[in-house]
């Protein structure tokens, strides 16, 4: 509510107030949340440290955007120590409880054998199962893919 200004004047700070309060109360979503307010200095001093530490927190739990996005700092050695084994570990997580980015990154892992070995009907059964939820989350959003047609 304070986050956007929903019902109630907009106050960043105090939305981060209450993210914490759930957040130690150990509610996955709010320690996602928090994390992504640390990581952008949303409300509250940009500390990528603490920012880590929620996302390792809400992951552990099962969040698959924490998942993900701690997937990608291992990934890419983003505040934390260049590892793309663990890297691959949390694409894997997040992209079985249906995350379609994490399905896409897992899938060009496979189809590269990128740190983990290369196995190309994986990589064909993520990239199926990523674009089945694309479609599933267009379909949610009332859309259509329009076909393109040459000039």
């Amino acid at each position: 509510m304070y986050g956007n200004g929903d019902g109630v004047p907009l106050n960043k700070a105090k939305a981060v107030e209450w993210l914490q309060k759930a957040a130690d109360q150990g509610q996955m979503d709010a320690q996602f949340n928090l994390a992504v307010r640390y990581d952008l200095g949303d409300g509250v001093a940009q500390n990528k440290a603490k920012a880590t530490q929620w996302l390792q927190k809400a992951a552990d739990q099962g969040q698959p955007a924490a998942q993900y996005n701690l997937a990608l700092r291992y990934y890419h050695g983003d505040g934390v120590p260049l590892n793309k084994a663990k890297a691959a570990e949390w694409y894997q997580k997040a992209a079985e409880q249906g995350l379609m980015e994490a399905q896409y990154w897992l899938s060009d892992l496979y189809f590269r054998g990128e740190c983990i070995p290369m196995n190309r009907a994986k990589a064909w059964e993520w990239m199926s199962e990523g674009r089945r939820n694309a479609g599933l989350n267009l379909a949610r959003m009332g859309g259509t893919i329009a076909p393109t047609r040459a000039a």
